[in-house]
């Protein structure tokens, strides 16, 4: 505490923590908004213990008495060593409710633009190259992971096959089985044949680059997500004694997932990239359908991935939006 006899008006309204900065203090002061025992006062005016001073906050006029005196600004605790605040308390309820009416608004002042506003307008406008380089690093990268995955997937495939197809018998979903819930983990992996393989990875390395092309689709929890929870979906409502295996659980996954996170994200780049998934693999969506509503469904296409796949893909989507 200073044990002067007096200091300036808006030293001691910002100490006592009635404007947010000293500046919005010295201003309110300049602004005839501040009264010392009923006369206006100046930022540089003295004021002693035992003062009086009046503040317009509009909609009301705050009155504190000087009770002591400080160089520095206190904790909200403390204002009361400092000030003692004679408003009417139904004045008090009025400033609290216009405080909360300006809050619940949700909208801000409308004033010039911050600087962050403006490089985030710039960036969206006018990217630079420095940017431009950036996001064309982040979708290379995207698609040689993509092109990896797919590459492992195939290593599995050869494996797979020396085995005498044992991966596939073992390791497939096998739906309500304890022992097929192994393949809630490994059936995205594993394929019947290389014709299957060679059907899932030209999509699948599409999908897949477009997920690992944009961080903020957290893309590895997102593929997470669309892997574990595609399988365990198809455990639970696959057809008794079936075997389920092949990516096309997580393809169905990335095609819901590409479409509806733009959604959640309200982003232009996630925009671009939700219309063309659409526009280009939007038609597979149908195979999520069973045999008795899409007659083009054969036998032994797991139309339950499929649909496990895609709501797994739905959810993983909301998983990332912005909190």
């Amino acid at each position: 505490m200073n044990e002067a006899e007096e200091m300036r008006v808006d030293k001691w309204l910002f100490a006592v923590r009635l404007f947010k900065t000293r500046g919005q203090a010295t201003e309110a002061c300049r602004s005839g908004k501040v009264r010392l025992n009923d006369s206006p006062a100046k930022a540089a005016k003295p004021l002693r213990v035992g003062d009086t001073v009046s503040v317009r906050q509009s909609p009301i006029t705050r009155t504190l008495k000087v009770v002591g005196l400080t160089g520095r600004r206190v904790g909200a605790k403390l204002v009361t060593d400092f000030a003692e605040d004679k408003t009417p308390p139904a004045d008090l309820e009025k400033l609290r409710l216009a405080k909360r009416d300006a809050g619940d608004s949700g909208h801000k002042k409308p004033g010039r633009p911050s600087k962050r506003d403006r490089r985030l307008i710039h960036r969206f406008t006018d990217p630079g190259p420095a940017e431009m380089s950036a996001n064309k690093n982040s979708v290379v990268g995207g698609f040689a992971r993509a092109v990896f995955i797919v590459l492992c997937l195939g290593v599995m495939l050869f494996v797979d096959w020396l085995a005498g197809d044992s991966l596939t018998k073992k390791l497939g979903i096998e739906p309500r089985s304890l022992g097929g819930l192994d393949g809630i983990l490994f059936a995205p992996a594993l394929h019947g044949s290389l014709r299957h393989y060679l059907a899932n990875a030209a999509p699948l390395i599409v999908l897949l680059g477009l997920l690992f092309g944009n961080s903020n689709y957290k893309p590895w929890r997102s593929l997470g997500i669309v892997w574990l929870l595609g399988g365990l979906g198809t455990w639970l409502i696959g057809r008794p004694d079936s075997n389920h295996i092949g990516a096309s659980i997580v393809i169905f996954g990335l095609v819901t997932f590409l479409i509806f996170v733009s959604v959640f994200l309200r982003s232009w780049r996630s925009a671009v990239v939700s219309s063309v998934v659409l526009i280009f693999y939007g038609g597979i969506l149908l195979d999520v359908l069973p045999p008795l509503l899409n007659s083009s469904m054969k036998e032994n296409v797991s139309w339950e991935g499929h649909l496990s796949g895609a709501i797994s893909g739905a959810i993983a989507a909301w998983w990332v939006r912005k909190k």
